[in-house]
């Protein structure tokens, strides 16, 4: 998971400590699930648990990984630049 927290246009930058990752995963994926669940609820109110879950867990990890970790990660870099 440091690939997301080292870009490279970075690479002279050292990645930070694993507490700060573990918090921004932590934080990301929560506001993700809060979004996504909800959405499926209303898309697929009657699925069975075991199918949800695939979908839930596709869903997630591919916003994760391609939409929302890259951004948060050169949000985080410009903000670790400024100080």
């Amino acid at each position: 998971m440091e690939t997301w927290f080292v870009l490279p246009e970075a690479s002279s930058l050292p990645p930070p400590p694993k507490w700060k990752m573990a918090i921004t995963i932590f934080a990301v994926a929560y506001l993700v699930t809060s979004i996504v669940i909800p959405l499926e609820w209303l898309v697929m109110p009657n699925w069975p648990f075991p199918v949800a879950n695939v979908v839930t867990n596709v869903l997630l990890a591919t916003l994760m990984i391609y939409a929302v970790m890259p951004g948060i990660s050169r949000f985080l870099l410009n903000r670790q630049r400024c100080h």
